[in-house]
């Protein structure tokens, strides 16, 4: 599987869309930050009406997924708010993901918290007025509707210029806590209390070019006894604190690419 991570990063049978930074063109059904969308999912037409902020009315659709096992253990959504100047009704559409990617492009991400934080930022989007005839400035913004027992975050080390795919060394600090303010969350699905997630797993890659490199895993015992690397056949037990040693890993070009967390109990689903 890590393999296959390498030369394609896209997990088997997801495409990923994406969108420029700054404004996004409305025909680009997409953010910067990139969502996946499954090939057996479509989008229900029909929505329905739900009642937002200052009782302003918003037309609901969501984008049908087959469910499996998988998608309850590890899928999420995405809700994705479109506000358009003139318009009695926002547009809301709810997308699954699985992994949730995270956009580590910006300078003022440099935490797990912060990539999270930035998929909630809302952009401009030019799009077609029917009411106006013309062309408008719409908000887009987007939360965490839902999260899953068995979180998996992907940070977006591939970047894509002119010289083709290049590598991300960027180092994110993450630890083995992770909370999710209630800010991220949807309104509807908001409380006062944040969201917490253990980590039990961390996926590396080392190299510094995105064509190349090897993979290796840390990994949490399931009685919670020790952490293990394991590194192709070789297997050692390593400390907590070698997991998050970041700058340490930075110095040997090694960047954490998968991040599995695990959803503490007693917390608002």
């Amino acid at each position: 599987m890590l393999s296959r991570v390498q030369t394609e990063p896209t997990p088997a049978g997801v495409a990923w869309t994406s969108s420029p930074a700054g404004k996004a063109n409305a025909s680009d059904n997409a953010r910067e930050v990139q969502r996946p969308v499954s090939p057996d999912s479509r989008e229900d037409d029909s929505g329905w009406m739900e009642v937002g902020k200052k009782n302003k009315p918003a037309i609901t659709r969501t984008t049908l997924a087959t469910e499996s096992a998988i998608t309850r253990i590890f899928g999420g959504k995405l809700r994705s708010v479109l506000s358009i100047p003139g318009s009695s009704k926002d547009s809301v559409t709810l997308e699954p993901y699985q992994p949730l990617q995270l956009d580590i492009q910006s300078d003022h991400v440099r935490t797990i918290e912060d990539a999270l934080k930035h998929i909630t930022l809302a952009e401009t989007v030019s799009m077609q007025s029917e009411t106006r005839g013309g062309m408008v400035d719409a908000k887009k913004q987007v939360t965490l509707e839902s999260l899953p027992p068995l979180l998996i975050l992907h940070l977006k080390r591939l970047v894509y210029d002119a010289k083709g795919i290049q590598k991300n060394s960027k180092v994110i600090e993450y630890s083995t806590a992770l909370e999710i303010r209630p800010e991220i969350i949807s309104p509807t699905r908001r409380t006062n209390q944040s969201i917490k997630y253990q980590l039990y797993g961390v996926v590396y890659h080392h190299g510094k070019h995105a064509t190349g490199g090897h993979y290796t895993i840390d990994v949490l015992r399931q009685d919670h006894s020790e952490w293990v690397r394991i590194d192709d056949t070789h297997i050692e037990p390593v400390t907590e604190k070698d997991v998050t040693a970041h700058e340490k890993h930075a110095k040997l070009d090694k960047t954490a690419y998968l991040l599995f967390y695990r959803r503490e109990p007693d917390n608002p689903k």
